[in-house]
């Protein structure tokens, strides 16, 4: 009979014989194919269904009867045309498919039973027949099943043409009868794998083909079977007898049919297109490994059986079977072939690892291979691979006979943490962090060795410094388990306290040496030869051993430091191991504070989720009473006033975790005392700001109801001072706290105004007291906001949402209220002693006094009067009297002011709610309702009212300076005393008489412009920095007042950027920004003072400059249109060539737009001057190095195409730095254009280079280099640099072995040099992953073979280093010496200038903004 024999596609065995050649026909007369093609288009669902029916019931008769043609065309032809059949059909196909598969087994199975002769070979032929049969209409349906876009019915075109309409047809026509689909249930699927599984396992399918095996079509068979499978994991790999099946299948395939030639190729293909196969295939890896380990343990069982009988023919009972190692080997050097590398591969190597640890471990050559590749992909898949080895590789068992103990296994460790540390230093910000999150894991998992503790603690702080944010992000992270998860085992790393310790501890080895006899200390030096030959614990025993040590102190102190020790360890022995343990935990401690600034800056950083991260190691720290996280925790309470709501949530749930949570150990009612001692401790030691930002903290927690009453009542015993242990600044801090809940909650002050003016006034134990006290009376007039209450129906709750209650503010006292008398009496008595107390309370009191009485300048005035009645003449006066006095006068002034603003708001209120209730109420006349509707009309009414408030509050300012007032009569008094500093030389008295000019001079506009000269005079020859300083910030309050007047005195203000003193220059930064951005003054030329602020040497005042800068950009044009003044200045050399660089790289960052770097473009040609002069070489030096910065456009590189073959600037390229440049924008713009398609671009920067290279060729004899002293030198009078010795083609020097490693914490070696990282590294996590590999793909690497250190049996790595390749068009110049093999042993990679320099500026203008903003 003809043979069925499996086409390429399933479509094939319908293609017409008259469309082949002669020997396709031949071929084809010999097999077995469809003799009647079925139009099934033309059939009803009821006749292909009676068809199928009919199908079913002969086969159920005789499985074989499938090879009639009768039933195999017509079933064919149903599963060629599957796509257009309704549900029934298919499940009808699949019935009869699962029947005849199970029974043409048994069939064939009872028949292999019997011996076969010649008449049976026949049968046995029609049986493979049917069995191939069965076995490829099924594998179309379940192919169909898995993915019914991408079956293959056929590959000939004719048959697909003759089959289409018919099937378009059907595709209209056919409708579900609403039947569930039998595959899509998984007991269907796990019969019918079942089956296959019967059909490998039982059957001898050798016997039957009369061959070794079945081909290899049959085979791939039930491969394909299980690959579309694969791809299907969410309803197949996730049922595990599903999976389990699948898994069985192919290791039948592998073990009995030599699959394994197609399987590795299978498995990648599935692990490039489907990044979900990920983790089951590793899985089935597993699979693999785990039978392998099995059956070694049955052939031990058995050989062990064998022994125990001396069997001597046992043996041969024993099932050989194949070990899988290989196929574990075969994936992996596939995988290396794929040397581009990818996502899934990567993913797949470290699950790989992490499930079959010791089998990945003798294959390690495999994987270190990738390390020296190009794909940042695969590197990182190798360092987590490594990061599971280390923590599963090398746990030995009973069973497990890979890794031999000792020092074999330490050393296997050691050099797989080598390479982990080596590749902390990899040119690519996402390897380098991917190590830092291996470290973490390992740390977490407890899995690193003590002795790595350390040196990973300080390579870590390194990388804080990292320029890429996700580096500097997982380094904190890091950090912050490494202090949670720390390796001494104690819940307090305080420094101070551990150094303590480590005193008493020498203080107790000091009483043991006194109390040794001298008989001992002769002994000593016997004993020397001895302790040689011991190790080095032994030595140090023996150092202490005579000691008289008291066991029981030295068991004490370790109990002090936080560790248990047992009894009965040898004294000598506790003391060694007690003294190496604080040593080693000092030694982490000041590694960990001394990172704490750098964490501190980060917190400044505009990437958010590195914010979190540095909120986060700061409260962890804190709650280890890390020491210096104190200091941090203070700088972090800027952070509730963030925009970010991820950064500003953060930072207050850390708080309310360090501030409002006590200690498990410490119950109520003493964990209301601690939570209040953690509140008033905050308010120790805080700055202005600090003090401000934890107002708005504690606000926050009202709001959340986070304080709760108890603790309330423990502050405020706490500030009576009826609580031992307090101490007077205790009182005071909790009064501080009370006064921050009082801001919105005034009435919990009603009833304890009795002990805030017993107390607080009358403290005599603290002078700061009474200030803080004025400043909680305050609160008695402040809205009492609480939240809403909790709404019933959710409609209600909709409605109410985050609505508050505000309370009606208290009535104003009379000044006969005892508040108000007791503020006057303090003042006048003057009971502190200090001057600088008396001024900051006496500010608070006149505050307290316009804020609580109803008629406060009445009260001043009596203050005032009483006050200068003791300056009856001012001969003898004491300055310290008069500059109080002066000083009160300016703050009563200020707050007069204030006061009449606050009353004028009061009556326009009042007056529009009496409008209002008139309307409702009253009833007017006709005449009248039409008058008052005209005035609404034109508006007279609201002009009229707004016109007499604004003559009042005039008439009021000028009252106030007039000097028949009370208030003026003293102001030539001021002026005075100002214009004769020489003759008022007390530094309080100049400072409080410019205090109260400035303020006097922000009431009234005509009083400021008669005296507006004197302060820029005092401004600029003032000898005083307070003096200085304070007076800036009164002209900004100036600038917002009268910014006409002032508008012609702001070049005095920028030039006080460059104040000696940091204090002046910082506020009148500060001032400038202010003032800027709100648009209260214009930037002028003198914005380049801001610019150069960019670069001061105190980073306080840098990073404003940057803040206000970045605020700036977002200005539409503004930055821009600065940029002429800043270039022209910085240019011209008013600073370094270094700042202007590092100056025009973070201004350059925010340009973006084509239009504003065509913009650019232009302002710098228009700038090129003739270089006739060593100061216009300079500028055009530094013109040509911005232009250079640029992210070149179509439309730039033509103007610079066009403005260098002019001859107005062609000359300038015979400088060779100019050269250097233009060489250098091309280079950043090929670059950029790797995988672009921008043709024009790409014409352009071609001839760009064309004609550098033709004008080097043309004017190389004129070329020259200008030198430091501004004169110009011949390049060809340079002379060369001497030839490397090394000779052409010489190999390097081989790594040293494993053996001849060092820990890493004596490793000097670095991978990458800091130029090389700036030019090789990625923006962070905003760019694509496309992106990153083409950026990545030419970075530099040295560390080929370096990191290869496990010596197995594998392929090598290729041999070539790879170096980055200058330009075609790159000037000659001199090349930078060749590392020395001693460099080269201290494996430190040498860059040369020039290179750094010119591996800076390939940057993309994106990655120096993100640089920059990190």
């Amino acid at each position: 009979m003809t043979e069925f024999i499996i086409p390429k596609h399933f479509g094939d065995l319908l293609v017409p014989s008259s469309s082949l050649g002669n020997d396709q026909q031949q071929q084809h007369a010999d097999r077995y194919v469809p003799e009647n093609v079925i139009d099934i288009g033309s059939l009803s669902e009821n006749i292909i269904l009676a068809n199928l029916d009919t199908i079913s019931d002969s086969i159920k008769r005789n499985a074989t009867n499938i090879i009639k043609h009768d039933n195999f065309d017509k079933l064919y032809c149903f599963s060629n045309e599957i796509e257009s059949l309704n549900v029934d059909h298919r499940n009808q196909i699949l019935k009869i498919l699962y029947q005849g598969l199970v029974s043409i087994t048994n069939v064939i199975f009872r028949t292999l039973q019997k011996s076969a002769d010649e008449e049976d070979l026949e049968y046995l032929s029609c049986l493979k027949n049917c069995l191939k049969i069965y076995i490829f209409l099924l594998e179309h349906y379940i192919l169909y099943q898995q993915d019914p876009k991408s079956q293959s019915s056929t590959s000939a075109a004719a048959v697909v043409n003759a089959t289409s309409a018919a099937t378009k047809k059907r595709k209209k026509t056919t409708k579900d009868s609403g039947s569930a689909d039998a595959w899509a249930s998984e007991n269907e699927k796990d019969k019918i794998l079942d089956a296959l599984y019967e059909v490998l396992k039982v059957l001898n399918l050798a016997e039957l083909w009369r061959l070794k095996a079945p081909e290899e079509d049959f085979i791939n068979l039930f491969a394909n079977v299980c690959y579309s499978m694969f791809k299907d994991h969410t309803h197949n790999l996730k049922s595990k007898s599903i999976k389990n099946k699948l898994y069985s299948i192919l290791l039948i395939l592998l073990d009995k049919y030599d699959h394994e030639a197609v399987f590795t190729d299978n498995m990648v293909g599935l692990l490039i297109n489907h990044e979900p196969l990920v983790p089951y295939i590793a899985d089935l890896y597993k699979h693999f490994v785990d039978i392998d380990q099995q059956q070694g343990q049955d052939q031990s069982f058995k050989k062990k059986v064998q022994m125990d009988d001396d069997d001597e023919d046992q043996d041969k009972k024993i099932e050989k079977t194949k070990n899988h190692m290989y196929l574990v080997t075969s994936i992996l050097r596939t995988i290396y072939k794929h040397r581009e590398g990818s996502k899934t591969l990567s993913m797949f190597l470290s699950e790989l690892a992490k499930r079959i640890p010791k089998s990945i471990l003798s294959q390690l050559g495999h994987l270190t291979c990738h390390l020296s590749g190009e794909s940042y992909l695969m590197r990182n898949g190798v360092i987590e691979a490594i990061g599971y080895l280390i923590e599963q590789a090398f746990n030995t068992d009973a069973n497990s006979s890979n890794i031999d103990d000792g020092g074999k296994k330490e050393s296997g460790k050691d050099d797989l943490i080598g390479i982990l540390f080596d590749r902390m230093m990899d040119v690519n910000g996402f390897s380098r962090s991917n190590v830092i999150q291996t470290f973490t894991y390992l740390i977490k998992s407890d899995s690193l060795p003590k002795k790595y503790f350390q040196p990973l603690t300080d390579a870590a702080i390194e990388r804080l410094l990292d320029k890429t944010s996700i580096v500097r992000k997982n380094t904190i992270k890091l950090l912050a388990k490494m202090i949670r998860h720390n390796i001494y085992r104690v819940s307090s790393l305080n420094l101070d306290f551990m150094r303590q310790q480590k005193t008493k501890l020498n203080q107790l080895i000091e009483k043991g040496k006194e109390s040794l006899p001298d008989e001992s200390k002769q002994n000593d030096d016997d004993d020397e030869e001895e302790q040689d030959q011991d190790n080095d614990q032994d030595r140090e025993q023996n150092k202490y051993r005579k000691l008289k040590i008291d066991k029981e102190e030295l068991l004490e102190l370790c109990k002090q430091t936080g560790i248990t020790i047992r009894p009965n360890i040898p004294v000598t022995k506790i003391l060694v191991q007690f003294s190496k343990y604080l040593a080693s935990l000092i030694g982490f401690l000041e590694s960990i504070d001394g990172c704490f600034n750098t964490i501190v800056d980060i917190m400044v950083s505009t990437n958010t989720s590195e914010v979190v991260q540095a909120v986060k190691f700061i409260k962890k720290a804190f709650m280890f009473r890390v020491y210096r996280s104190e200091y941090a925790i203070s700088r972090m309470l800027s952070l509730v006033w963030n925009k970010e709501d991820s950064i500003k949530k953060t930072s207050i749930e850390a708080f309310s975790q360090i501030l409002l949570t006590t200690r498990p150990d410490i119950a109520p009612p003493k964990s209301y005392f601690y939570i209040s001692k953690n509140l008033l401790n905050m308010t120790k030691d805080k700055t202005l700001g600090e003090i401000t930002s934890l107002e708005e903290l504690i606000n926050n927690f009202n709001s959340q109801d986070l304080i709760s009453s108890q603790v309330i009542k423990a502050l405020w015993e706490i500030f009576s001072g009826s609580v031992v242990g307090h101490t007077p600044e205790d009182e005071r801090g909790a009064l501080m706290i009370l006064s921050m809940i009082a801001s919105s909650n005034p009435a919990m002050l009603k009833s304890k105004l009795n002990l805030i003016l017993s107390h607080g006034l009358d403290s005599k134990s603290d002078p700061y007291l009474p200030r803080v006290t004025c400043i909680i009376l305050q609160k008695f007039r402040n809205q009492a906001i609480s939240p809403a209450p909790s709404a019933t129906t959710a409609k209600d709750k909709d409605k109410d949402l985050a609505k508050e209650i505000v309370q009606e503010i208290a009535p104003r006292f009379s000044n006969r209220h005892p508040i108000l008398e007791k503020l006057k009496e303090n003042i006048l008595i003057d009971k502190v002693e200090s001057h600088e107390q008396w001024l900051m309370f006496a500010e608070q009191a006149i505050n307290t006094i316009y804020v609580l009485s109803d008629q406060p300048d009445t009260l001043c005035d009596k203050i005032i009067q009483k006050m200068s009645s003791q300056f009856t003449n001012f001969t003898n006066v004491d300055n310290k009297q008069l500059a109080r006095f002066i000083f009160l006068i300016g703050h009563v002034a200020l707050k007069q002011l204030l006061h009449i603003e606050i009353i004028q708001s009061e009556i326009k209120k009042s007056l529009e709610e009496k409008d209002k209730s008139d309307k409702a109420s009253s009833k007017k006349s006709k005449k009248k309702k039409e008058q008052d509707s005209l005035e609404k009309d034109l508006g007279l009414d609201l002009a009229q009212a707004e016109h007499e408030a604004e003559a009042r509050l005039n008439s009021a300012e000028s009252d106030i300076t007039d000097t028949s007032c009370l208030i003026g009569k003293f102001s030539p008094l001021i002026i005075h005393i100002c214009k004769n500093q020489m003759l008022f030389n007390d530094k309080s008295l100049q400072l409080c008489s410019t205090l109260t000019l400035a303020k006097l001079m922000c009431i009234n506009s005509q009083f400021c412009d008669e005296n507006l000269r004197l302060l820029m005079t005092l401004l600029e020859n003032s000898q005083h920095q307070d003096i200085r300083s304070n007076i800036i910030i009164c002209l900004g309050d100036l600038a917002f007042r009268f910014p006409n007047t002032l508008e012609p005195w702001t070049p005095n203000i920028y030039s006080r950027l460059k104040d000696p003193d940091i204090k002046t220059r910082k506020n009148s930064l500060n001032v400038l920004s202010h003032l800027i951005l709100n648009d209260m003054i214009k930037a002028k030329t003198q914005i380049s003072d801001m610019a150069i602020c960019l670069e001061d040497e105190h980073p306080e005042i840098s990073n404003i400059a940057r803040v206000f800068f970045h605020t700036y950009s977002t200005k539409e044009k503004r930055l821009e249109n600065s940029l002429t003044d800043i270039i022209g200045r910085i240019s011209q050399g008013a600073i370094t060539r270094e700042k202007a660089q590092n100056i025009m790289k973070y201004l350059f960052s925010f340009f973006e737009k084509d239009s504003s770097i065509d913009s650019i473009v232009d302002k710098l040609f228009n700038r090129l001057k003739d270089s006739s002069t060593s100061g216009s070489k300079s500028e055009n030096h530094l013109l040509f190095y911005f232009l250079q910065l640029l992210k070149h456009t179509d439309k730039t590189l033509k103007k610079v195409n066009e403005r260098m073959n002019t001859g107005q600037f062609k000359h300038l390229l015979l400088d060779i730095e100019i050269f250097n440049h233009m060489m250098s924008i091309v280079s950043k713009t090929k670059k950029s254009l790797v995988n672009s398609t921008k043709g024009d671009t790409k014409k352009l920067v071609e001839d760009l280079e064309k004609f550098l290279l033709v004008f080097k060729a043309e004017s190389s004899g004129e070329m020259y280099k200008t030198n430091e002293n501004g004169t110009d030198t011949n390049i060809n009078d340079i002379a060369p640099p001497p030839k490397p010795t090394t000779k052409r083609g010489k190999k390097p020097a081989a790594p040293p072995t494993s053996s001849s490693k060092k820990a890493p914490a004596s490793r000097k070696k670095k991978i990458v040099s800091s130029s090389e990282e700036e030019s090789s590294e990625e923006s962070d996590q905003e760019q694509s992953s496309s992106e990153e590999s083409n950026n990545d793909s030419g970075d530099d690497q040295d560390d080929d073979g370096d990191d290869n250190k496990m010596q197995v049996d594998s392929p090598p790595p290729p041999s070539k280093t790879r170096t980055r390749k200058p330009p075609p068009a790159k000037p000659a110049k001199p090349p930078a010496k060749k590392a020395t093999k001693k460099a080269a042993a201290s494996r430190k990679k040498i860059v040369s200038s020039e290179e750094e320099e010119s591996s800076d500026e390939s940057e993309s203008a994106s990655e120096e903004s993100s640089e920059n903003s990190d």
